[in-house]
């Protein structure tokens, strides 16, 4: 089915049908009785980024990327029909590729594919995802090896460039301290503060404060980390 599951327990529940072997029936005006139940789920969607959310050591979803058809053929759907018995053939003498490892039977290893991560980024990471984004934007814009900001300054930007945001300075700060290992300056000093006008145009002004300095290097890389 095509889908784009934002309620959280949409997928507990997705994830509880997958292991289960039995489910509960509730018929209009009968009591719910106890049935077997077997089901495998494919979820389709043109959103890579965040059409389910996924909690980052998952092993119930295989996440694959399919290239689109480059050569548009308008007889595929009967071709497909067509080609039902011997893909059922296929299917039946075709040997296993892996074992038994887990009880949804491939590893984590083997499910972690780079379409999963990518998803996976973008549930668990989103103010990294929006930081580097920005700062890709700004380095794109601007000819600068390197930018000074305070959390301030990226929460402006943020919400000049995306809509208004639920993060704080301090979720900023720590981003920078925890994740991407920097520290601001020990006293405040002069910076050139960048911002965003209504039109998007990134803009400069004197300012002071404990910046910290980003440097240009760190997020392309995190950029190409990020798409990859």
């Amino acid at each position: 089915m095509k889908c784009f599951l934002i309620k959280k327990e949409i997928t507990e529940r997705l994830k509880y049908l997958s292991t289960t072997n039995k489910d509960k029936l509730e018929a209009k005006g009968k009591d719910r009785e106890e049935i077997d139940f077997f089901a495998k789920f494919i979820l389709c969607s043109n959103n890579e980024e965040n059409f389910i959310q996924i909690d980052e050591n998952e092993i119930r979803f295989w996440i694959l990327k399919i290239n689109p058809i480059k050569v548009e053929n308008t007889d595929f759907l009967d071709n497909l029909i067509s080609e039902i018995p011997h893909f059922l053939r296929f299917l039946i003498e075709r040997p296993f590729s892996t074992e038994k490892k887990t009880r949804m039977w491939f590893s984590a290893d083997e499910i972690r594919t780079k379409a999963l991560q990518k998803l996976v980024f973008k549930n668990n990471n989103k103010l990294e995802s929006k930081m580097i984004e920005l700062l890709y934007e700004f380095f794109e814009s601007n000819n600068e090896d390197e930018i000074n900001f305070v959390p301030q300054d990226i929460l402006n930007m943020m919400n000049r460039m995306f809509r208004p945001t639920y993060w704080t300075r301090n979720d900023i700060r720590n981003l920078l301290k925890e994740t991407w290992k920097l520290n601001p300056q020990n006293n405040g000093l002069t910076y050139i503060r960048y911002d965003i006008d209504f039109a998007g145009i990134f803009y400069q002004n004197n300012s002071v404060g404990r910046f910290f300095t980003v440097k240009k290097d760190l997020i392309l890389q995190k950029y190409v980390e990020m798409l990859n």
